[in-house]
């Protein structure tokens, strides 16, 4: 249950961060799901905390640690955004950034910029947030979990057959 709850916390983080980050820009917001969730942020951290694991399993510690968390956390993310995007772009038909008018970017959906903002985020989260949110994540009821995380599948579920996009309208 951990690393489902792992899952769905940093899912609904990750739109915390977006919500605040747009409402700042006072832009209206795409966004596929219904729900305060957005999936790639979960995944993504799950991934970087296995990974970050198996390293620690394997008695790599230190700075090489922590290099190879910033290279792996910036390799992961920049390739979820890829995936992402394409598959948004597949599925939805539309997009919800382009990195193509920015330098140094490959392609709309990556941005070799902001992909190294990406490993200093995976850092930050690694060493600092994760840590920080450990014993609360372990402390969340299992009938909690299920009830989420059935919200969450049924979202999905709506929203990938209805394959219509809902808006966020931030007030400036």
């Amino acid at each position: 249950m951990f690393y489902l709850n792992s899952f769905l916390i940093f899912s609904i983080l990750g739109w915390c961060y977006e919500f605040i980050f747009h409402l700042f820009e006072h832009k209206i917001r795409d966004n596929i799901l219904v729900g305060p969730w957005m999936p790639i942020y979960g995944f993504g951290i799950l991934i970087i905390e296995l990974t970050n694991n198996l390293l620690k399993k394997i008695k790599i510690n230190g700075k090489k640690r922590l290099i190879l968390c910033f290279f792996i956390s910036t390799i992961i993310l920049t390739l979820l955004e890829e995936i992402g995007g394409i598959l948004i772009q597949y599925f939805y038909n539309t997009s919800f950034w382009n990195y193509e008018s920015i330098p140094m970017s490959i392609g709309p959906y990556i941005n070799i910029l902001v992909s190294l903002v990406w490993g200093f985020f995976g850092l930050l989260i690694e060493y600092f947030i994760y840590p920080l949110l450990t014993p609360w994540i372990k402390k969340i009821p299992k009938w909690v979990s299920i009830i989420i995380f059935s919200l969450f599948l049924i979202d999905n579920i709506w929203s990938f057959f209805n394959k219509s996009i809902t808006f966020m309208r931030f007030i400036s």
